[in-house]
């Protein structure tokens, strides 16, 4: 399987996670209806946008909890995180879709749809299952992790586009460039954290 070919070492805690997720990919019935369409390019655009006119720009992150943390925001309100974030100036938001380790979930992604910011499906995309969840909750753009995906990157970011997600491509050091530039990646994200402690 793609998680078995990642080769991601089993005591590390995305290896932890990414085996929670395949388990909820055998629990998950999406309800089939129409995608909703974004005008191309929605979240890169309020990124550019932001940039020019304030000189930077941020993709602010609800997060309830972590692998390494533990639930050290659990309970907080994401209604009054966002309003805050909003109000703060952030281009975009970021929102953990992951249940097991994150306290995420794809209706925290939905309901963030209120704060007309273009929102970032924040999981451990392994399946199409996951962009077809993305879609469904009417997220703009989703993260694919090379780390995990390797020579599927493109792949994964053709069938976002084709879902009219923005696929952002999350690199964690330089042998994963290549992966970014086969998946013609218009949106790059560096993490500098450890993925196997976190």
């Amino acid at each position: 399987s793609l998680v078995r070919d990642a080769r991601i070492p089993a005591s590390s805690h995305l290896s932890k996670v990414l085996h929670a997720e395949l388990q909820r990919l055998e629990r998950m019935v999406l309800t089939p209806h129409p995608v909703r369409r974004h005008p191309a390019g929605t979240f890169e655009h309020a990124l550019r946008q932001a940039r020019a006119q304030r000189g930077g720009a941020i993709i602010a992150e609800y997060k309830q909890g972590s692998p390494s943390l533990g639930p050290f925001a659990l309970g907080t309100s994401l209604e009054s995180q966002l309003a805050a974030y909003k109000e703060g100036g952030a281009a975009c938001l970021s929102i953990l879709a992951e249940p097991a380790f994150f306290l995420g979930s794809a209706e925290d992604v939905g309901a963030a749809g209120a704060f007309a910011l273009p929102r970032l499906y924040k999981g451990f995309v392994i399946s199409e299952a996951h962009l077809d969840e993305a879609a469904s909750c009417g997220a703009e753009a989703v993260l694919l992790i090379a780390r995990v995906l390797k020579g599927h990157t493109a792949a994964f970011a053709e069938a976002a586009r084709a879902r009219g997600l923005e696929p952002l491509v999350e690199l964690h050091d330089l042998t994963e460039v290549g992966f970014a530039q086969a998946a013609s990646a218009s949106l790059v994200g560096i993490n500098a954290r450890d993925l196997a402690t976190f």
